[in-house]
């Protein structure tokens, strides 16, 4: 039986409703329509050209289809113009529309740079954002990053790289040498069954499994079998990361219960119960030490003199872990392979490389001292790093309308900035007519004398926004290249398909099998 009271609560309960709806609407028309069309209107009025958007989607359809193309065919022959592998609507429409173009990636505008002149001063604005991922993208990499050093700003990023830091300084990375070396070598061990004839490996696996265990004893303390866990784990939740790429364009795909997010979502607890009992451990030992998880550990619980709270929480803690694991493999493996592969295609500069790891490291593993003498191989490393750097694009967010360029090109505050690393590493006004050719010797002066601009070369991004992780790659790689080459000679397994795919970092997508036969002494 109605009453008045019931008519009464009913009519307020719907009016809430309506409202409710209402506010939705509004805040979605505004997000998803109007500010969109109020950034693509000024960007066309400022002379910025592109594929004309859709609404919701933008240009996602367009890339997806012209990637569908690309990706099914392997490139012709083995060499080392990939642009159009791995970003070919960028190719297609930088031809179309300039060098300088605009896309979008749902209800998010990306300008696309490629002038070393404009990059270099991007990079260094402040009115930048700090993350290595557009706002669209945090969104569904949030599962894997959380509020780590790549997803936040301002200062709360500035006071999370304060804290990592320390661990990733050239001094404090002396111990990854010795660990590196004695991971290498149990590797090798495991590969005693190559003999002087050649044989078949596939790469990608062992890589990932070796850089993985260096990370894993270097920054956490824990032993391989506790790591293997940890990064199994993590490959199974990378793999599903990047099929809910599907649902991009969705707003708030990622809260959709479908079954590739329940998925996520089951990996993620996974994950994170992991890192708690790593913690825990390292908790139960009654110091932190001085590694990453040490430095890290130390900043719970920190208080400012007004006593405010300035600490990390554990939730962050699990966050940075996480994107370190995911970041630490990835970026060494991969480069580590397309090393590999090079020199492969390169027997002279493979002999090179395990002469003066001969030379240098005689029978010994390499040392702090040993290391810095390995000349070849670093120049063997950047020269891979500029062919197949780990990240072939980095992306931008503007704070404010930047100013760049002597043309005063303006980007209007709120839009993404892809930086084309792919593109510039093989720009052949910065290194030259021989820009896709594999030639090491071109850093044999060091960075500033390889290419014609101080931003030619940018694998792991510029100015106080650069990779904090590169100096540990790099190290490890060295180790890593050293001791295999010593051992080991490499050549083209018939079977390698050249098909270099930009996921989370620069992969092979059919994997590295590549002939392998043991040095005769």
């Amino acid at each position: 039986m109605f009453t008045m009271e019931n008519i009464g609560c009913f009519s307020m309960l719907f009016t809430s409703l309506v409202v409710g709806i209402s506010s939705f609407m509004v805040s979605f028309l505004i997000k998803y329509w109007w500010r969109p069309w109020t950034i693509y209107r000024a960007l066309k009025k400022r002379g910025f050209k592109g594929p004309a958007p859709r609404f919701l989607v933008g240009n996602l359809l367009d890339i997806a289809n012209i990637m569908e193309k690309e990706h099914a065919k392997d490139l012709p022959a083995i060499h080392h113009d990939i642009r159009n592998r791995v970003f070919p609507f960028f190719v297609k429409w930088a031809q179309q529309y300039g060098e300088r173009f605009v896309i979008w990636f749902g209800h998010e505008p990306r300008i696309v740079l490629t002038d070393p002149g404009e990059i270099k001063e991007l990079l260094s604005s402040k009115n930048l954002s700090n993350s290595g991922v557009s706002p669209l993208q945090q969104e569904f990499f949030s599962v894997a990053f959380g509020k780590s050093l790549v997803a936040v700003n301002g200062e709360r990023w500035a006071q999370q790289r304060r804290v990592v830091a320390p661990a990733f300084h050239i001094e404090k990375l002396k111990a990854v040498i010795g660990i590196s070396a004695r991971c290498t070598k149990e590797m090798l061990d495991e590969w005693r069954f190559i003999e002087d004839k050649a044989c078949e490996i596939e790469l990608t696996a062992p890589m990932k499994n070796l850089t993985a265990n260096i990370m894993i004893e270097s920054q956490y303390g824990l032993d391989s079998k506790r790591g293997k866990d940890i990064f199994e784990n993590m490959n199974s939740l990378e793999g599903l990361i990047l099929e809910s790429f599907r649902y991009l364009w969705i707003p708030c795909g990622r809260f959709l219960p479908t079954a590739t997010n329940r998925e996520i979502w089951k990996w993620n607890r996974r994950m994170e119960q992991n890192v708690k009992f790593m913690i825990q451990e390292r908790l139960n030992r009654g110091s932190y030490g001085n590694d990453l998880l040490g430095l890290m550990l130390s900043e719970i619980n920190q208080f400012s003199a007004d006593g405010e709270n300035i600490s990390y929480t554990m939730q962050q803690l699990m966050d940075e872990s996480k994107t370190f694991f995911l970041a630490g493999k990835e970026n060494t493996s991969n480069l580590i392979c397309w090393a590999l592969l090079l020199l492969a295609l390169n027997p002279h500069w493979q002999d090179k490389a395990r002469q003066e790891a001969k030379d240098i490291c005689g029978t010994q593993d390499p040392t702090t001292d040993s290391v810095k003498d390995l000349k070849v191989i670093g120049m063997i490393l950047k020269e891979t790093l500029r062919l197949y750097s780990p990240a072939p694009g980095i992306i931008k967010q503007t704070f404010t309308d930047l100013k760049l360029g002597e043309d005063g090109l303006v980007i209007p505050k709120g839009v993404s900035v892809i930086v084309d690393i792919l593109t510039v590493h093989r720009d052949p006004k910065l290194w030259g007519a021989d820009a896709n050719e594999f030639n090491p010797s071109r850093f044999a002066e060091g960075i500033s004398k390889a290419g014609n601009h101080p931003s030619a070369f940018i694998p792991f991004s510029s100015g106080p926004r650069s990779c904090i992780g590169q100096n540990f790659v790099v190290l490890q790689a060295k180790v890593i290249m050293a001791m295999v080459l010593k051992d080991l000679k490499f050549s083209i397994s018939p079977h390698y398909r050249h098909a270099p795919v930009a996921f989370l970092s620069l992969s092979p997508q059919y994997g590295m099998p590549i002939m392998v036969e043991r040095v005769l002494s």
